[in-house]
């Protein structure tokens, strides 16, 4: 599943249109994941509100970086090698973390949507980031598992 130009400026297009609702998106975020995976609260025992504040901070980053992947890589893979020092996160952890947020962000789509592009495509459009985020993550991950173990 490659992302597309096209999936770029959809995603882009939709984050921006919808940045005005990210607090309530990333709050509605959390809450859900927790209620489906109880297991991962253990990982957020700081202010869940600075928590959202850094995965606002971390979107934005990866909305705006996109199209200079080669740059925005290194801290993709950073932040994958985070994630597996505090949790060992596999890729189901990614799977249900990327499926809760697209439930999140389908809960505050906006009403002006453009005609031309369906929900299945922008959804689409989501699934084809995160699935490239998460893939860099989990390839630090195992990267960094590799290290550890030598």
């Amino acid at each position: 599943m490659t992302i597309t130009q096209a999936d770029i400026r959809l995603v882009q297009k939709c984050w921006f249109t919808m940045s005005n609702h990210a607090s309530s998106i990333t709050s509605e975020f959390y809450r859900e994941l927790f209620e489906r995976y109880p297991e991962y609260r253990q990982y957020f025992r700081n202010d869940l509100k600075v928590q959202q504040e850094k995965l606002m901070r971390m979107i934005n980053i990866i909305i705006n970086g996109i199209d200079i992947w080669e740059k925005l890589e290194p801290e993709i893979i950073k932040l994958g090698k985070y994630h597996a020092a505090i949790a060992g996160f596999t890729a189901e952890d990614y799977h249900n973390v990327s499926e809760t947020f697209i439930w999140a962000m389908c809960r505050y789509q906006p009403t002006e949507a453009e005609p031309v592009v369906s929900d299945e495509q922008m959804e689409m459009a989501w699934r084809k980031l995160l699935k490239l985020v998460s893939t860099t993550m989990l390839n630090a991950n195992k990267s960094n598992n590799k290290i550890n173990h030598s």
